[in-house]
């Protein structure tokens, strides 16, 4: 039971992290929400476009997406064929991609500071490097639980936060099972090789 809430917790909250908006903060967080996004049918696939925060990727073949709301917070699910969840709802297989833009300046901000300490000193934070998204700097931070049995039930997970300007960031999150990683991980970067921001 234990380990369902936490599956559920991470899945769920998926921008609850160690970057998550400050107590000090006066400003609410806002989230892009389904009618920024346009899906189109096009000769070289399925393509989501947001062109209000300026970018737009491919959806892998054979992949879903589903538009997801929990309070204020959306964001778009990309799932993979062999998908699986069980009688809880709970993530159990295949693959998945969550895509999300939030508007918070000190969510930015974070993820700006945290990139500056690893140029400093990246032996300092082992969980986080510093990547390219369409020539944009972007966080990568990878969060695989300490805990074998945690692990095996939950998987490990992945974000790439990119921030756009002062404001806004470009969030994608994948999440994968460990005998989905190798399949998963290469799903997740050729993905990433493909996002276009303007």
């Amino acid at each position: 039971m234990i380990i369902a809430a936490i599956a559920a917790f991470l899945l769920v909250n998926q921008t609850k992290s160690d970057l998550e908006e400050s107590e000090y903060s006066t400003t609410p967080t806002q989230w892009s929400q389904a009618g920024d996004y346009k899906i189109e049918e096009t000769p070289e696939g399925t393509i989501v476009t947001n062109s209000k925060a300026g970018f737009s990727f491919k959806i892998p073949k054979g992949w879903r997406v589903e538009e997801k709301e929990v309070d204020d917070e959306f964001w778009l699910s990309l799932l993979s064929p062999d998908v699986k969840f069980d009688e809880n709802g709970i993530f159990a297989g295949g693959c998945g991609i969550n895509v999300e833009v939030i508007n918070q300046e000190i969510e930015v901000a974070n993820t700006k500071t945290t990139i500056q300490l690893i140029k400093e000193s990246p032996e300092k934070l082992k969980n986080k490097t510093i990547i390219a998204i369409n020539n944009h700097e972007a966080l990568q931070v990878q969060d695989i639980p300490a805990s074998v049995e945690i692990l095996e039930k939950i998987g490990e997970r992945v974000r790439i936060y990119i921030p756009i300007d002062g404001t806004r960031s470009i969030n994608f999150t994948t999440q994968f099972l460990p005998s989905y990683k190798d399949k998963c991980h290469q799903y997740f970067q050729d993905f990433l090789d493909q996002v276009l921001i303007n």
